[in-house]
């Protein structure tokens, strides 16, 4: 088979692919990264400092290389009305097979349903996350895809509880991503625009350890087939 023939075939087998697998296998393990920082033992005279960061790693479709740098997070919180706290994030993703870093901002609100003196509670979280538009593949003109929006909406469930000198918390959730995005292939001039949303599970837990006015604390979780670590320090009173 000569040159020509194969090169044909090749534009052939770039046009039949389109962008619904890229956003529908790289979007969970993305979203990953918007995990709670960490478990935030927040009661209404509280004010929290958090530095953490987040590691989920994922397939760069079409590729079999994997993204492995974590997301950067700063966390401010503050407890309101005695049952209410609010939460503001942001922080930045590096590149992965990017043209630029991920600008990401987030903000929740969680109402404890039941606290003691303990600081251990059940309680409610609702989140909102979102990153800056990003373009994946810049370099290659049959796979290039282009998130305009990211954002992801988190209804979860945290169980907190002291378990020998230890906070344990449990998170149990559901997250919705919202997307825009495009996926084009220069060679054949294919574009294929993409608008949906995708939901998925998420599943928590972390321990944490807690001083006077300082603590650190560590954290696993899966979202669909996508694992994440966490870890941060916090400051707080």
């Amino acid at each position: 088979m000569n040159p020509a023939t194969l090169a044909l075939l090749a534009l052939l087998l770039f046009g039949q692919t389109n962008g619904e697998p890229f956003f529908e296998e790289v979007t969970p393990g993305l979203s990953g990264i918007f995990v709670p920082l960490s478990s935030s033992y927040i009661s209404h005279t509280e004010l929290s400092i958090s530095v953490g960061s987040v590691l989920s790693a994922y397939e760069l479709f079409p590729y079999e290389k994997r993204a492995t740098s974590p997301a950067v997070f700063g966390e401010f919180g503050i407890g309101l009305f005695n049952r209410f706290a609010l939460f503001l994030k942001a922080g930045t993703y590096p590149k992965n097979e990017t043209d630029r870093r991920a600008n990401l901002f987030g903000a929740g609100i969680r109402y404890s349903i039941l606290k003691n003196e303990n600081r251990e509670h059940l309680s409610l979280r609702f989140s909102y996350n979102t990153f800056s538009d990003l373009r994946f593949h810049p370099q290659d003109p049959n796979f290039t895809a282009q998130y305009s929006r990211l954002s992801n909406f988190q209804i979860i469930t945290e169980v907190n509880k002291k378990f020998v000198g230890l906070f344990f918390g449990a998170t149990v959730g559901y997250q919705f991503n919202v997307i825009d995005g495009s996926y084009w292939q220069e060679l054949v001039g294919t574009v294929t625009e993409f608008d949906e949303t995708i939901g998925s599970f998420l599943v928590k837990f972390n321990i944490e350890k807690r001083l006077a006015w300082f603590g650190f604390g560590l954290g696993a979780s899966i979202s669909k087939s996508s694992p994440a670590v966490s870890a941060c320090v916090s400051f707080y009173k």
